[in-house]
């Protein structure tokens, strides 16, 4: 049960992004939601939580990207079936740089924190 909690946060993510992208693009436009920084913010928010979910469990880091960047693919994929929504290898772009700053981001808290464990060992 532990092992399927883990990946609550990371599928929790995934549905507010699908959900979000599936909102047609006419109500998007009317939102101001058209920002790439939510596309960063997203897919860099389903990085950490599969980082979270798969990392700890397998310790394999750049499957989590993997998976976050298959995610993002998905998810440009899914607009193409939504009104005034289309997939673009911009936003792709986009999705995959959030997807690398998550994973820039967890490596080098992984390393503060080895740093720090091995001057609190010494």
């Amino acid at each position: 049960m532990k092992n399927l909690l883990r990946w609550v946060p990371a599928v929790v993510v995934m549905i507010f992004i699908y959900l979000v992208s599936g909102t047609s693009g006419s109500t998007i436009q009317s939102a101001g939601l058209g920002n790439e920084a939510l596309h960063i913010i997203g897919h860099f928010f389903i990085f950490v939580t599969l980082y979270i979910s798969y990392y700890f469990a397998t310790k394999k880091l750049f499957l989590s990207l993997i998976l976050a960047v298959l995610y993002g693919l998905f998810d440009e994929y899914h607009q193409k079936f939504i009104y005034l929504r289309s997939p673009s290898l911009f936003d792709i772009k986009i999705n995959t740089f959030g997807a690398v700053s998550g994973l820039i981001l967890c490596k080098l808290s992984q390393k503060l924190h080895h740093e720090k464990s091995n001057k609190n060992t010494n």
